[in-house]
């Protein structure tokens, strides 16, 4: 017997790049199905998509399969002197003779044909409802209709047969996929000794205080550095109470700048912390007065680093349009929030797949700082099932 191929999709900057990726993985005998080039995010780079697959591979038969081959074929019963008065196992009513009913004590002793089909019917119809139930967990989970049929197809195409043995294997099987398909940015460097300065990036509402505030405890009991918060206040609304309670019981060094030329004097001030958080306003995409204001601020306050916030609770259209909107400051990384309010990463999955900004923390919580998790691709695909596995 033989395996079905192995097929998956390679992204690399170039074709060349991509190429090595299939020989190192699938071996020098592997086939190239389809090249296209991808565009990752509004203003992404440019990358190739190979899909390949591997060559055939022998594999031993399942004990199911060497039962049914077992039975002599109507060539192999002639070969072998089988007596004729005997139907062939596998003739015209395709069914397995029992013994005599002398040999069985009678008719009502006599064993039921069994027919080869009916092995084959059992495990087809076993294989349809393990499909069914998995899709329908991914569309219950709001993966789109088009991305549930192509896995499955994928699925009974190219997986093992010991894949469809029961639903959580299938799961499984598919949940390594939707690892390869998000991608996270790499932890922060908490051990450096050069000033870390975080700005967070996004629109109102979308939980960038919470974060900043979850994100300086962590900094706080991870890092033996002196934390800090700049809080950016165009509208002069005064300190937010909620840093201010978690400053104080902290010991965070905490600045408030309202407008842009009060900004270096702020960080002046904040100069014994290396490691500074910016709270930016929520800025709508469609305010451009705001994000204006947001680019001369970040000018001024240098950030290392800037991390978009984005709610998971926002519908794929408006994700695209957060991304778009944004992506001018150049976000290194992306904070997911507000997971326990969405029920999961489903809907976003398409958006997640094809955007050019990597993941680096998921929030679920409003608890300082336990409900701030530093995203890995098992987890982003854990959340995009609503599960875990």
């Amino acid at each position: 017997m033989t395996t079905p191929v192995r097929i998956k999709t390679f992204r690399a900057d170039s074709l060349q790049v991509a190429y090595e990726q299939i020989r190192s993985e699938f071996g020098p005998d592997a086939s190239v199905l389809e090249t296209k080039p991808i565009k990752r995010g509004f203003f992404g780079k440019s990358l190739f998509e190979v899909t390949a697959s591997t060559k055939v591979a022998e594999r031993p038969a399942t004990k199911e399969e060497e039962t049914l081959d077992s039975i002599p074929k109507p060539n192999e019963a002639a070969m072998l002197g089988t007596d004729r008065s005997i139907e062939s196992p596998l003739g015209a009513d395709r069914s397995v003779a029992g013994p005599s009913d002398g040999d069985r004590g009678g008719a009502k002793d006599r064993m039921e044909p069994v027919s080869v089909s009916h092995f084959q019917g059992n495990a087809s119809a076993k294989l349809d409802r393990i499909c069914q139930q998995v899709s329908q967990e991914m569309l219950g989970a709001g993966l789109e209709v088009s991305i549930v049929e192509q896995w499955i197809m994928a699925a009974r195409a190219t997986c093992d047969p010991a894949v469809f043995q029961d639903a959580w294997s299938l799961r499984s099987e598919i949940l390594t996929w939707v690892r390869d398909f998000v991608h996270c940015a790499p932890p922060l460097d908490l051990d450096s000794r050069s000033l870390l300065r975080i700005a967070l990036i996004g629109p109102t509402g979308a939980g960038k205080t919470t974060t900043i505030a979850k994100l300086a405890a962590t900094l706080s009991m991870d890092s033996q550095g002196k934390v800090g918060i700049l809080q950016l206040d165009p509208r002069n609304l005064g300190p937010c109470r909620s840093l201010l309670g978690y400053q104080e019981l902290m010991g965070w060094e905490f600045e408030v700048a309202t407008k842009l030329d009060e900004i270096a004097g702020a960080l002046e001030r904040l100069q014994r912390c290396d490691r500074i958080l910016v709270d930016t306003p929520g800025c709508s995409p469609s305010d451009r007065g705001s994000l204006e204001w947001l680019e001369q601020s970040l000018n001024l306050a240098c950030p290392t680093s800037t991390l978009l916030v984005v709610p998971s609770i926002c519908n794929s259209h408006t994700f695209q349009r957060y991304e778009l909107s944004f992506a001018g400051f150049g976000p290194d990384s992306m904070v997911l929030t507000k997971l326990d309010e969405s029920g999961g990463l489903g809907p976003l999955f398409s958006c997640l797949q094809n955007s050019s900004i990597p993941v680096s923390f998921l929030t679920n919580g409003q608890h300082v700082p336990s409900d701030l998790i530093p995203a890995t691709n098992a987890r982003l695909a854990q959340h995009v099932f609503s599960f875990t596995s």
